[in-house]
């Protein structure tokens, strides 16, 4: 799988793509997850190429998980199958590769 964003620390203009495991967060800003918890960092952007938006095509990936923390319950979230970021909702378009995303789900 072709990787076609990082996310760069705008303070020091550091590559820090592969320090977390990435999740976008409903509000457009990435965080982290922490055992259970999104930690936000203000200072995470993504930076992606745009010539290569048009040309993806992707499923959102279901993923369900029954984490530690959460005893009568399960987390839910879903991957794009063109730049593996994890978001909580399944929409038209990657918000961070720009993959356009066929109707049918994944399971996992």
């Amino acid at each position: 799988m072709k990787i076609i964003y990082k996310v760069i620390d705008t303070r020091t203009n550091e590559d820090i793509t592969d320090k977390y495991d990435w999740v976008l967060q409903p509000n457009g800003r990435l965080a982290y997850n922490a055992y259970g918890d999104l930690i936000g960092l203000t200072y995470a952007e993504a930076v992606f190429n745009i010539e290569d938006i048009e040309q993806k095509q992707g499923k959102w990936i279901e993923r369900i998980e029954k984490p530690a923390w959460l005893e009568d319950d399960v987390e839910v979230y879903y991957d794009c199958s063109c730049c593996g970021i994890h978001n909580f909702d399944t929409t038209p378009y990657c918000p961070v590769c720009g993959a356009k995303m066929s109707l049918e789900e994944t399971n996992i």
